[in-house]
């Protein structure tokens, strides 16, 4: 499932909204939200605010960077979401 660090989540989703996403999943912290996940049919995305690209979080998820230099993250998408 792709994973992208953004500046500001609740900016993101609402770009992704364009494309037909819809928030499924989030989670708040200090007040704003700070990470959702997204669906679109059989599509899935995970926004996390970042002020910049940083190392993966839970063990189980990695990240790395493509030959243009951008962060390409890597989860275990059934570990994040609480059942039900």
């Amino acid at each position: 499932m792709p994973f992208v660090h953004v500046g500001d989540v609740p900016r993101s989703a609402a770009f992704y909204a364009r494309f037909g996403f819809e928030v499924r999943h989030t989670h708040e912290a200090r007040g704003r939200r700070v990470w959702c996940w997204l669906e679109r049919n059989p599509g899935r995305l995970m926004l996390a605010e970042a002020s910049e690209p940083g190392a993966p979080g839970p063990d189980r998820e990695f990240g790395m960077l493509d030959p243009d230099g951008y962060r390409v993250m890597v989860t275990d998408a059934e570990a994040l979401v609480p059942p039900g």
